[in-house]
């Protein structure tokens, strides 16, 4: 994946319109690329149109019935139609969409939480997969992805019981007590310290542990290199869907994405255009030194005219 992070950063910065930002081949020698951002409306028109063919009609969700019974059947798509939108899922994929159109892929994160099924999207840049051939995440060995917490927010969750208690973050008031979230409750004054941020992976990995072979959920603490908290995982796939505009056969991460042949193809195009437009309004000088007849000495030419140079020597 590493490879791929300088081409993401580069069409980001293009969807965000960031001055000077793009990406620029040399079509000739001697001639400078110019690198014009074409892709934030084209991303977007792709992305929606894609979002709206899947999703106009409604219910989205389908369900056939089994026993002929097509009002079951109807309550059923009805119930989870409403589930799933309420989960978020509209915006989120809209997003991985854009995602998918940019980077390739968009990757959906969705989970089970305490006030019911959650829908989100992970940055590309944010997420982990191995092994890095395997497209289907059913086949692969390693799932997950990387979220900044404050020190305060990691230590809470750490007392609360969620993770390992023998692993100290190190964030506490200048009391030397554990500053609160707003850092004012019991007269505790919050430290610098309270607001450092810690990377923590969630991770989804195909481990045999004792008797069970499968899949086991794990939060991960980088910096530490500690895990805070194991516990197996109840579903037979990954809570991840890859959402993808575009395939590469074995690779995970494509090597390209749609908005990245577009832009390149774009680029070309303007280039190519400002070279014909200045050839035609000025005409360049070659000189050729050498050949069999002094007339041949000088020559005017257009862009892409290829020069004669009978006598072989160096322009």
């Amino acid at each position: 994946r590493a490879n791929q992070e300088p081409r993401w950063t580069c069409l980001k910065d293009m969807y965000m319109q960031e001055s000077g930002k793009g990406i620029g081949r040399t079509p000739f020698k001697g001639w400078e690329a110019r690198p014009t951002s074409l892709v934030s409306s084209r991303v977007d028109r792709l992305a929606e149109a894609v979002f709206t063919g899947l999703t106009k009609s409604e219910p989205y969700c389908q369900a056939s019935p089994l026993d002929g019974s097509q009002e079951k059947a109807d309550d059923l798509e009805k119930g989870v139609q409403e589930v799933v939108q309420r989960s978020g899922f509209d915006q989120a994929f809209r997003i991985s969409l854009r995602n998918a159109a940019l980077y390739g892929p968009g990757i959906l994160w969705i989970r089970v939480t305490d006030q019911g099924i959650k829908t989100e999207t992970v940055s590309p840049d944010r997420f982990v997969a191995l092994p890095a051939y395997e497209r289907n995440v059913c086949h692969g060995h390693l799932y997950g992805h990387r979220v900044e917490m404050t020190m305060w927010e990691a230590e809470e969750r750490r007392k609360a019981g969620g993770w390992r208690k023998n692993v100290e973050f190190g964030a506490s008031s200048e009391t030397g007590a554990l500053a609160s979230g707003d850092g004012a409750s019991e007269g505790r004054v919050s430290s610098d310290s309270d607001w450092q941020t810690v990377s923590i992976y969630h991770l989804l990995v195909k481990l045999q542990i004792g008797s069970r072979a499968g899949w086991w959920s794990i939060i991960y603490h980088r910096d530490l290199n500690k895990w805070l908290k194991v516990e197996p995982y109840a579903l037979d796939r990954p809570w991840y869907v890859p959402v993808r505009l575009h395939f590469e056969p074995n690779l995970f991460w494509p090597e390209t994405s749609p908005a990245n042949r577009l832009q390149g193809n774009m680029h070309d195009h303007t280039t190519v255009n400002s070279i014909i437009v200045a050839g035609a309004m000025f005409k360049s000088v070659g000189v050729l030194i050498g050949g069999p007849n002094l007339k041949d000495g000088f020559q005017t030419f257009q862009p892409g005219q290829l020069l004669p140079n009978p006598g072989g020597t160096p322009v």
